[in-house]
């Protein structure tokens, strides 16, 4: 077998040789027969066929109520029925199966059926959902549709929320966050239950080198108090590193025996150096980042190892692949203004300065991020350069040279005479997207705004509700709140405002319009990039976490673009992107 075997089918098989997902062997099979090779399965193969088998066969759930001529896809019956075994299994004091399903790929009705069969078989007494806050409303509206059992989504004050906790229901759908503040109520419910906690967008929770959150700990405290079947849910959990990957094994509440091992087992066997660096802020304040570099070789090894507990799916696997719409991802090079790049370059001389002095640029590199927007936002921030910057150069603080503002509104509108529907996404809401409303109504573009804190879910729901219903409305503008679980199939494209600095955020993004129920062709996303600027560099650092991601979880990533762009600012190109977002991190 020559060396070009394993890179030629790596879709399928890891560098050793291991089929990276037993539901892909039968595909596996096919095309290697079509290309001419004989399949040869030793004795030892024979448990591992009777399994798969098995676990292909169509599963039927009693109860679960799908649409006439619909029934659950082949590829989601089979992850159904491993996680099912698993809770069977005795390997694990709280067994945990982690479906690690690309959005879009249906993990709200897996979660509804999966729920309904193990009450069916009288496994578990309650299902616990917890969702992102602005999901909770469809995930409840999915089981209540599609099962026979009773969800609820406990809101209101106080007082209302523990009357409501002691009432009658098969399923409790809420937020993380409710396990620290409602965590005596939480523990009077489930005590002396069998319960099933399904944790969809689960990256919510995890962590690496940060502390649990109050929610997390809550969350693994009610998980010990009852006997557990937990089913973690996310196609993003790696982002930056392969810890990530890791904490997600220990979401059934007993971290000290992760299959992964612990979190210093797990550096020691694949990290091949981290280093630390101080920096000191404008304000005087000191803190310290960490740079990690991985071996790629061993990170391959990790699939196999937790292979019992998990399912990768992505959409375009081959038997997933017929159900889903291609969706094209055009990168959008936008040209600075002169006026623009002035100030630009007052930014940057000012980070220079600060870096002679060894301090940290972060708030530098905010402005930065902000003035590739528009510089207008600038007078938004409360930051001393923001505040400097406003004070010194008003005339310069303003939309009315921002190249990227005036592509943005132009190509909206032509997309609005289309009679066609654009999703656009931007990191910022008061630093960008307020900036773009007040735009968009004085251009008279028909929109919608979501965002999260300060927008109650009954706004949220509205804004999706009209968006969805009104052929009037054009644009959903809305900030990384809806990145996550909403379902736009009415759209056909996407814009990125703003480049996200994380690989899985961008995939978020897109597959709001990429579901397994979308209809329409010729789906397309439009990534803004402004050229010399630090957009391009989170750019070239989305695609090297795409690599972290494909080589920690055993599958491909595909991201379908065109017009790529391969740049770097030239001024950025020395500083390790961990200072790029520490700190400041969640605002890059």
């Amino acid at each position: 077998m020559n060396d070009q075997f394993f890179p030629q089918w790596r879709s399928y098989l890891s560098s050793t040789g291991l089929v990276n997902e037993m539901f892909l062997l039968d595909s596996l099979l096919e095309d290697l027969v079509s290309s001419g090779f004989t399949p040869v399965f030793f004795s030892e193969c024979i448990p591992a066929i009777l399994e798969h088998l098995e676990f292909k066969k169509k599963l039927v759930v009693d109860g679960l109520l799908l649409p006439d001529g619909f029934e659950l896809f082949p590829y989601q019956s089979y992850g159904l029925r491993k996680a099912i075994k698993m809770a069977d299994s005795t390997s694990m004091e709280a067994p945990l199966f982690f479906f690690n399903f690309g959005t879009g790929t249906g993990k709200s009705i897996i979660s509804a059926a999966g729920a309904q069969e193990l009450f069916n078989q009288g496994k578990i007494d309650l299902c616990v959902a917890f969702t992102l806050s602005k999901l909770k409303i469809n995930l409840m509206r999915t089981f209540n549709q599609h099962t026979s059992l009773n969800a609820v989504n406990v809101e209101g004050q106080k007082k209302q929320r523990q009357k409501k906790y002691k009432g009658k229901f098969d399923v409790l759908v809420t937020n993380y966050e409710r396990c620290h503040f409602d965590f005596e109520e939480l523990s009077e419910l489930v005590s002396g239950k069998r319960v099933l906690w399904i944790m969809d967008e689960c990256q919510k929770v995890i962590h690496s080198d940060q502390k649990a959150t109050n929610a997390r700990k809550a969350m693994d405290k009610l998980i010990k108090k009852t006997d557990s079947i937990c089913w973690p849910m996310s196609a993003t959990v790696v982002n930056d590193s392969p810890l990530n990957f890791r904490d997600t094994f220990s979401l059934n509440g007993r971290p000290r025996k992760n299959i992964l091992g612990t979190k210093k087992d797990f550096e020691d066997e694949f990290l091949e150096s981290k280093f630390e660096k101080s920096f000191i802020t404008r304000k005087g304040f000191r803190f310290s980042t960490t740079t990690y570099s991985w071996d790629n070789d061993k990170l391959e090894t990790i699939p196999e190892r937790v292979s019992d507990y998990t399912m990768s799916v992505r959409k375009r696997d081959k038997p997933v692949a017929s159900m889903f719409k291609d969706i094209d991802v055009i990168v959008t090079p936008i040209q600075m203004s002169p006026e623009d790049r002035f100030i630009y370059r007052k930014v940057e001389a000012e980070a220079e300065r600060i870096k002679s002095a060894s301090g940290s640029i972060s708030v530098c590199l905010k402005n930065l991020r902000y003035i590739c927007n528009t510089p207008e936002v600038l007078q938004f921030s409360n930051d001393d350069l923001s505040i400097e910057l406003c004070r010194e150069y008003p005339k310069s603080i303003t939309s009315k040279y921002s190249s990227k503002m005036e592509v943005f509104l132009d190509q909206v509108e032509a997309i609005g005479r289309s009679k066609e529907k654009v999703i656009a996404f931007t990191k910022f809401t008061k630093l960008t997207l307020f900036t773009l409303h007040k735009y968009l109504k004085k251009r008279g573009i028909k929109h919608v705004i979501h965002y999260g804190a300060g927008q109650s879910q009954l706004e949220s729901q509205k804004a999706q509700d009209e968006f969805k219903n009104n052929d009037d409305v054009v644009l959903f503008l809305t900030s990384d709140a809806g990145a996550h679980g909403l379902n736009f199939q009415e759209a056909r494209y996407v814009i990125h405002y703003d480049v996200p600095y994380s690989y899985d955020l961008l995939v978020q993004r897109n597959d709001r319009i990429n579901r397994a129920d979308s209809y329409l062709d010729g789906q397309t996303s439009y990534l803004y990039i402004t050229e010399d600027s630090i957009e391009e560099r989170i750019w070239k650092e989305n695609k090297r976490r795409k690599r972290l991601a494909e080589k920690t979880q055993g599958v491909k990533e595909y991201l379908k673009v065109d017009n790529d762009v391969d740049l770097e600012d030239a001024f950025l190109a020395g500083i390790p992107f961990e200072e790029l977002i520490s700190h400041y991190g969640a605002s890059l």
